[in-house]
């Protein structure tokens, strides 16, 4: 059931139209292309939010970068699935968090790594990240990644892989969701060194978004997060529940 205030302002936003306008990347299995349309738990999952406000979602896929720079540039503009970081804390307004996926360090399975027992000992090592991931601000904001000598910025996963592959680079930072993009030749040639963190999603829009558009997103994100459609389009896109969709109430 609808709440009074989200009632009202699904009233306040006929002036948008019909229309949800978000940009996100391939990112299986919370975004992805099928034959009919797009997928993935984030896409769903920001579907019936879109569908609380009597509105559709209208969902631009393309490399994080491009996704990045229109969602920071072009105001009623949703984002998704970010990362809460430090450098991008003031460059949006933030929604709720929905979604959660662990990133990790991975080495060549040849090579040797003396000594590498937390994350900033890659500072050592020829890093491969890709372009404006969280991961790559929380490095560049450490002061051992201050000056980027040692990484490596890339579009997409295929590109850090081949860079690991043909030894370009020594480390390159994949999360549990991209893992499972990869080819079995790839996975051997992968050896994990650490945990880098636990990252939790959000929605996100330009600061200068319409301030109806952004409370009533964020309502409708409180409404149906926590309930039983919730929890079974996370069962749904994770049977196992492996921690990569998790939320509850108290986080509202």
């Amino acid at each position: 059931m609808l709440s009074h205030v989200l009632l009202l302002l699904v009233c306040s936003l006929s002036a948008h139209g019909a229309q949800l306008r978000a940009v996100t990347e391939h990112f299986p299995p919370f975004s992805f292309k099928t034959e009919n349309g797009y997928d993935g738990f984030s896409i769903a999952f920001f579907k019936q939010v879109a569908e609380r406000l009597d509105m559709e979602l209208k969902v631009e896929m393309m490399p994080w970068a491009r996704a990045y720079h229109i969602a920071s540039t072009q105001p009623d503009t949703l984002i998704f699935s970010m990362a809460r970081t430090a450098e991008r804390e003031t460059q949006f307004l933030w929604l709720e968090p929905f979604a959660s996926n662990q990133v990790s360090l991975f080495g060549r399975k040849s090579q040797h790594y003396p000594g590498f027992k937390q994350w900033t000992d890659a500072q050592f090592y020829r890093v491969g990240v890709i372009r404006d991931s969280a991961t790559a601000h929380i490095m560049t904001s450490h002061d051992a990644f201050s000056t980027r000598n040692n990484l490596v910025e890339v579009e997409n996963i295929a590109q850090l892989t081949g860079l690991l592959e043909l030894d370009r680079v020594d480390v390159i930072s994949l999360s549990e969701s991209m893992l499972h993009q990869l080819q079995e030749h790839e996975i051997r040639l992968l050896q994990h060194l650490v945990t880098f963190d636990e990252l939790t999603f959000y929605g996100a829009f330009h600061p200068d978004s319409d301030p109806q558009l952004v409370e009533g997103v964020a309502s409708a994100m409180r409404n149906f997060l926590g309930t039983e459609a919730y929890q079974n389009l996370v069962l749904r896109y994770f049977p196992n529940k492996q921690g990569y969709a998790t939320h509850t109430p108290e986080q509202h």
